[in-house]
C-alpha cells in the first residue's frame, strides 16, 4: 500500500503510542502502520487505566468546568478512566460515578462493564486473593488487549444463554481475572476460540501462547498441592484457594477445547480431573467455599458438560448432580406433579437417568415436562427457577420451539438408551408406522427458527442427538440440519459448529455404506 493511500485513511484518533507522539495513526489492528514501520510497541486503542500514584491524576482532578460535575461526566463518558486503589477494591474516576455502588455485582446491568469493576470491592469477591493481579489491560500487548476486549464485549454476551446481570461469565469470571493472572490468561485463550478467518491468522499465536501458559501454570499448581489432595484431611485454606483457582482454569480450558472442536482426547482429561475434584469436594473445600457463587458456577459448568459428554459418547454421567438435585427437591417438600415437572433440573435429571438405563423413566415423564430451559449453567445464579428476564424479553415463541426440540431429543435419546419396546405411542404415530417421526418433527421445528434466534446458542446439543440417526432417504432433513449448523457457525464464529457438521457428514457416509458409525461418535467432539 502506498504512502498516499495510507494518508487518506489516517485520522487524529489512534493508538496511544501515536497520541503521545502527536502523530497521525491509521488505526490498524492489532498494531498500527507507524508502530510497525518504526519498530515501536503499539499501546493499542483500549481505555487507559491510570494508577493512583500516577502524576497525571493531579491534572485529572482539575480537568473540566468548575461546579458542573454532571457536564464533566457526560463529556467524558466515551472514554472511561479507572484506577486501582489498593488491594481493598477499585475506585472510579470519570463517568461521574459516585463511590456508593450496589451491594452485589449481580445487581448491575452488564451494559456498563467499567462500573462493575469500579463499584465492586475485591473483598466482596468470594475467590481468595492469594494471587494478586499486578497487571492491567494497559500492560497487555495489543493482541492480548484485543482478546480481553472481545471476551468482555462479544464472547461473554453471545456464548451464555443467560443475558441478565447474573450472567456468571461476567459477574464471576471477569472479577476473578482481575484477582488472578492465571485466570486472566485462560480467558484470553477462551476469547481466541471465537475467532474466524483473518482474525484467527492475527490472533492464533497469542491464543495458543495463552493456552500453553495456562496449562503450564495448572501443572505447576497441581504438583504443589498434590500431597494435599491425597491426604484424608481437608486442605488448608490456601491450598483450597489454589485448587479452586486450578479448577476454574481447567474448566475454562474444557470450554476452550469444546469450542475449538477438539476430539475427546483433548477435552476428556479436563472433564475427568474436574469430576475427581468435585467427587471429593467435601474433604477438599471448606463449607464457606462450597456455598460461594464461584463454586456453584463451576459445579454447574461441570454437571452440564458431563451431561453433554454422556450423550455425545453414549455413556453414563460421571456425577449424580442433576439426579441428586431433583431427589433433594422431592425430599424437602411434598411436590405435586405440576411442581415436579416444572422443577429447574427436571429435564437434565431425566437425561441423566436415561443414560444410566433407569427403567422407571417413561415417555410420559418426558411429555409432562413443562419446557423449563433455565437449567443451563449460566442461569445458576438466578434467584428463581422461573423463566429468566432475558427469556421474557426475547420472542417467547422461539423458546417454546426450542423446548419442543429438546423434548423430541429426549424421546429420541430414550430410544437410544432404553428402547421403545414397553412404550405405547399415540394412535396417530402408530398409524404412520414411522420410527423417524420425532426426528422429522424436530427438524421441522428447527426450520421455524429465524437465522439469528436468541436460542441459537443452545441448539447444538439436541441436533447432536437427532441428526446422526437420519438415513439416506432423509435428504431434506439432512440438508436442513447442515444448513442450521452452517448458520450457527457463521453467527457465533466458533469452530465446533463446523466440526459438528463434518462429524455428521462422516456418520452419514458410514451409514450410507452400511458401516457402523458408533466408533465415529465415541471419538466425537463435545457437542453442546
Amino acid at each position: 500500500m502506498t504512502s498516499k493511500a495510507l494518508a487518506t485513511r489516517r485520522t487524529r484518533d489512534g493508538c496511544w503510542t501515536c497520541r503521545k507522539r502527536k502523530k497521525k495513526c491509521d488505526g490498524r489492528v492489532p498494531a498500527c502502520h507507524n508502530c510497525d514501520r518504526l519498530g515501536l510497541s503499539c499501546a493499542g486503542y483500549t481505555a487507559e487505566i491510570v494508577w493512583e500514584d500516577d502524576r497525571r491524576r493531579i491534572g485529572m482532578k482539575r480537568r473540566g468546568p468548575k461546579g458542573n460535575n454532571e457536564q464533566v461526566g457526560s463529556q467524558h463518558s466515551a472514554l472511561p478512566i479507572t484506577h486501582l486503589r489498593t488491594s481493598q477494591g477499585f475506585e472510579a474516576q470519570g463517568r461521574g460515578q459516585s463511590g456508593n455502588g450496589p451491594g452485589s455485582i449481580s445487581e448491575i446491568p452488564h451494559d456498563d462493564i467499567d462500573s462493575i469493576f469500579d463499584e465492586t470491592p475485591l473483598n466482596q469477591i468470594t475467590f481468595p486473593l492469594h494471587e494478586s493481579l499486578r497487571i492491567n489491560p494497559r500492560h497487555l500487548n495489543p493482541k492480548q488487549a484485543l482478546l480481553f476486549d472481545r471476551y468482555i464485549n462479544r464472547f461473554s454476551r453471545i456464548y451464555p444463554s443467560c443475558q441478565t446481570p447474573s450472567n456468571p461469565f461476567l459477574s464471576i469470571l471477569l472479577p476473578m481475572a482481575f484477582a488472578s493472572e492465571t485466570i486472566l490468561t485462560a480467558l484470553l485463550a477462551l476469547s481466541g476460540a471465537q475467532t474466524w478467518g483473518d482474525e484467527w491468522d492475527h490472533l492464533q499465536q497469542e491464543t495458543l501462547r495463552a493456552k500453553q501458559r495456562t496449562i503450564e501454570i495448572c501443572r505447576k499448581t497441581l504438583s504443589n498441592i498434590h500431597n494435599g489432595i491425597s491426604s484424608p484431611q481437608a486442605l488448608n485454606p490456601t491450598a483450597s484457594a489454589d485448587l479452586l483457582c486450578l479448577v476454574t482454569c481447567v474448566t475454562i480450558m474444557l470450554i476452550y477445547e469444546k469450542l475449538s472442536g477438539e476430539d475427546h482426547q483433548n477435552w476428556k482429561p479436563h472433564l475427568d480431573f474436574i469430576s475427581h475434584i468435585f467427587n471429593n469436594a467435601d474433604r477438599i473445600f471448606p463449607p464457606q467455599c462450597r456455598s460461594s457463587e464461584h463454586y456453584r458456577f463451576l459445579l454447574h459448568m461441570f454437571a452440564y458438560n458431563d451431561l453433554v459428554a454422556s450423550t455425545s459418547l453414549r455413556m453414563r454421567t460421571l456425577s449424580w448432580f442433576y439426579i441428586d438435585m431433583t431427589n433433594t427437591s422431592a425430599s424437602t417438600a411434598t411436590l405435586s406433579n405440576d411442581e415436579m415437572y416444572s422443577d429447574q433440573y427436571y429435564y437434565p435429571s431425566l437425561i441423566a437417568r436415561i443414560n444410566i438405563g433407569d427403567q422407571s423413566v417413561t415417555l410420559s415423564h418426558i411429555s409432562n415436562w413443562d419446557g423449563n430451559l433455565n437449567w443451563f449453567p449460566s442461569h445458576c445464579l438466578e434467584k428463581s427457577s422461573g423463566i429468566s428476564p432475558g427469556m421474557e424479553s426475547s420472542k417467547s415463541s422461539d423458546y417454546d420451539i426450542a423446548a419442543e426440540i429438546y423434548r423430541a431429543a429426549a424421546i429420541i435419546h430414550y430410544g437410544h438408551m432404553i428402547g421403545f419396546e414397553n412404550e405405547r405411542f399415540p394412535d396417530s404415530i402408530q398409524e404412520d408406522n414411522d420410527p423417524f417421526h420425532y426426528h422429522r418433527h424436530a427438524i421441522r421445528l428447527l426450520n421455524l427458527l429465524p437465522a439469528h434466534s436468541p436460542v441459537g446458542n443452545i441448539l447444538l446439543w439436541p441436533i447432536s442427538i437427532i441428526a446422526p440417526d437420519l438415513m439416506s432417504k432423509h435428504v431434506l432433513e439432512r440438508e436442513s440440519a447442515v444448513r442450521v449448523l452452517y448458520g450457527l457457525e457463521k453467527h457465533f464464529q466458533m469452530r465446533h459448529f463446523r466440526r459438528a457438521r463434518e462429524t455428521l457428514q462422516e456418520i452419514w457416509r458410514a451409514k450410507d455404506c452400511g458401516l457402523n458409525s458408533m466408533a465415529i461418535m465415541q471419538s466425537s467432539i463435545l457437542q453442546g
